[in-house]
């Protein structure tokens, strides 16, 4: 998400920031917002704001503030829990691309073992086609569970780079 301060300025001097890309609150909130920086961005060009726009900016400040609220309400109302592997029976495929079970996946998780890269390391999982994209986040939670810990972004394996090394003379020739 866009890290922006209360007008919508963002940590780039006069770049302002408004509506999704800077966190979803839909079109009503994005509309409010962009009246908010738009006024802010006129001042910090030194123009002053006409008595009717600065009654817009009011408006436009309290209708942000109710739009914020009632997603907040929307988010709290629909929220889920996630659900990882809590529906997974022992025989349920976890790494579909390496044909790996709950159990076979849990028996990997050996004491002092239970890192998902050390998971990894003893059943293969996250080395079959989808390099862990769909496994990944179960074993992660597994691990983590495992180890009495949170999970966390640091309990997922580490990003690979797109990229794939090649020699310097296949690029000079």
């Amino acid at each position: 998400m866009t890290e922006r301060e209360g007008e919508g300025r963002t940590s780039i001097p006069e770049i302002y920031a408004v509506g999704d890309c800077a966190g979803l609150g839909g079109a009503p909130a994005a509309e409010a917002e962009g009246i908010i920086a738009g006024l802010a961005a006129a001042r910090s060009l030194g123009f002053a704001a006409t008595d009717w726009q600065a009654a817009a900016e009011a408006a436009a400040r309290r209708a942000l503030r109710r739009h914020r609220r009632f997603q907040s309400g929307l988010w709290d109302l629909f929220r889920a829990p996630r659900l990882l592997a809590e529906l997974a029976a022992p025989d349920t495929l976890i790494c579909r691309c390496e044909e790996l079970s709950r159990a076979e996946i849990e028996a990997g998780i050996a004491p002092g073992a239970e890192t998902i890269g050390a998971v990894k390391r003893q059943t293969r999982s996250g080395m079959g086609r989808c390099q862990g994209r769909y496994c990944g986040p179960i074993i992660a939670a597994l691990a983590a569970q495992k180890r009495g810990e949170p999970l966390t972004e640091a309990s997922h394996w580490a990003p690979r780079p797109p990229i794939k090394p090649i020699r310097i003379g296949d690029i000079t020739n």
